[in-house]
């Protein structure tokens, strides 16, 4: 949801002649109506992290996976059985990747097998990261540009031994596509309204959806907070 997903925050801008009250009533209605699609995506992506958490073919293949010495090896013993449960999932609610990590940050499974930019045997590159902010709970970790028009936001969440110690981490890659869609539906907003959705670092405000009429790439603006008033 829009709180628990806690860095982020619905801000607007609006043009010179834009504050005229049926159209701030608009904007309202328009911010209200993404915050509550928001709300309901990113519950949805819990909901399945929560569920691949307990489940007992996760626990049983990284108990495997951590028995088995040769990472390649351990892939292949898990594989298909994570297969039949992991990648519907995947396919069904249009994630880019699910990936399983063991408690040294390992990739020992992925569903995507076309990417080759996170490889089984490797160190997942935000794991130290996601090992200190994913140790209880859901953890929303940085969003990555993957071209000039595509970013993923990886979404992390521990798994548990039956000691209730960390055994791995299994990680969703959450294709942004699905939030720039809403937020660049500006029906009703005229031409200078726009919700612009933000990451809050300090008094800093890193914009996560490009700006309506930006000429700038995506990922790459930012306002400053005045906090003196």
């Amino acid at each position: 949801t829009i709180v628990i997903f806690s860095v982020t925050f619905l801000s607007y801008r609006f043009g010179k002649d834009s504050f005229e009250q049926s159209f701030l009533q608009a904007l309202n209605l328009k911010s209200s109506v993404i915050g509550s699609q928001l709300d309901d995506m990113f519950e949805q992506l819990e909901y399945n992290l929560r569920m691949i958490q307990s489940s007992n073919r996760i626990l049983q293949s990284l108990m495997q996976a951590s028995a088995i010495s040769n990472v390649d090896s351990a892939y292949f013993a898990i594989e298909k059985r994570l297969n039949d449960y992991l990648v519907p999932i995947q396919e069904i609610y249009g994630y880019n990747n699910i990936l399983l990590l063991n408690s040294q940050g390992l990739i020992v499974y992925k569903t995507n097998k076309n990417l080759d930019n996170l490889l089984v045997g490797e160190n997942f590159p935000d794991y130290d990261q996601i090992k200190f902010n994913a140790n209880k709970k859901i953890y929303y970790g940085d969003i990555n540009k993957i071209s000039e028009k595509r970013a993923l936001l990886n979404v992390a969440i521990p798994v548990f031994d039956l000691d209730e110690k960390i055994i791995g981490h299994v990680i969703a890659e959450f294709d942004m596509a699905k939030v720039y869609k809403l937020t660049s539906d500006t029906l009703g907003l005229g031409s200078t309204g726009e919700v612009i959705l933000s990451k809050l670092s300090g008094n800093k405000l890193d914009y996560i959806n490009k700006p309506r009429l930006s000429s700038f790439p995506l990922l790459t603006q930012s306002s400053i907070i005045d906090e003196s008033d």
